[in-house]
């Protein structure tokens, strides 16, 4: 019996169609990035990269279906009631500029990128990103941003290009062994 179970598990391993093998995951100099799904549909959802950094902060970069993109952060102490959240930002010593955050959830806030340009343009060869939210500072280090969004780009493709739920082939090998 525990033989038979232990085929199974193999069979079934490799029959999955090779549009459910999620060959997006990646790690980069700390970010943990993949593709999701909606659930229970199964379609994609979107790309995206968390880190988390010293003092709690949590920060995500996505891309979803639309190619829309956010950045997030996040800290396990912030208690936001509010729907929007003033936000003041810099890369690498630059200039600030005020924007808008949604609030997600009352510990975790995206950016709301100035009309005129997208997160993928803002992180460009970017290092280091402060923010200011509700008077606390935040600092976050990119590292390679533009490793990092061009990572996200081909998480992206790939899972765009993956064709909805096909049968699965092993069906008629497991039926032919019967």
């Amino acid at each position: 019996m525990r033989t038979w179970v232990i085929w199974l598990l193999a069979i079934g391993s490799s029959c999955l169609p090779a549009e459910a093998r999620d060959a997006t995951k990646f790690v980069l100099n700390g970010w943990i990035a993949s593709s999701f799904t909606d659930y229970p549909s199964g379609r994609f959802s979107h790309c995206a990269a968390f880190a988390y950094f010293e003092g709690g902060t949590s920060a995500a970069i996505s891309v979803d279906r639309n190619y829309q993109w956010s950045l997030g952060f996040g800290i396990s102490s912030w208690r936001f009631e509010s729907t929007t959240i003033p936000i003041s930002y810099r890369f690498d010593g630059g200039a600030w500029t005020d924007a808008s955050g949604a609030v997600q959830n009352p510990r975790f806030v995206t950016l709301k990128p100035p009309s005129n340009s997208s997160v993928s343009q803002l992180l460009k060869g970017r290092q280091i990103m402060e923010a200011e939210l509700d008077g606390e500072l935040i600092y976050l280090q990119f590292y390679d941003s533009d490793e990092l969004v061009g990572r996200l780009i081909s998480c992206y493709r790939q899972a765009t290009a993956l064709r909805p739920p096909q049968p699965l082939e092993c069906h008629e090998k497991i039926a032919k062994t019967n």
